[in-house]
């Protein structure tokens, strides 16, 4: 691999800060970017492979997903025996003052909004 002399030279405040960012967390796209601010020429690919020959990798934070849990009783009998198929649906609206979750319950013979 061909080194630039810019990466090569002496440690400077700019690598400390570097390094401290790389403690924080970041990845190669955010190192990249501030590299771009303080005037560094350097491509995104350069900084990835230079993270990779250090061993420094950016921590990955998952979102956690929901689940869906079986219930634990067995389903009511029908004893009128009505031929109706309803269907429902829950959706989340993520909003500036939190999540809004938004359940819908539609007659599918006539397409009636049953409730909400």
């Amino acid at each position: 691999m061909v080194r630039r002399p810019a990466l090569c030279g002496p440690p400077s405040r700019r690598g400390h800060d570097v390094v401290e960012l790389v403690q924080a967390h970041a990845d190669h796209p955010r190192i990249f970017t501030l590299l771009v601010r303080w005037g560094w020429r350097i491509s995104v690919n350069t900084v990835a492979k230079l993270m990779a020959e250090l061993g420094l990798v950016a921590r990955v934070v998952r979102r956690r997903s929901g689940r869906t849990r079986p219930g634990k009783r067995p389903a009511a009998p029908d004893s009128v025996r009505r031929d109706l198929v309803w269907e429902g649906d829950m959706t989340e609206i993520v909003t500036e003052k939190g999540k809004l979750h938004l359940a819908t319950v539609i007659d599918l013979f006539s397409r009636r909004l049953l409730g909400y």
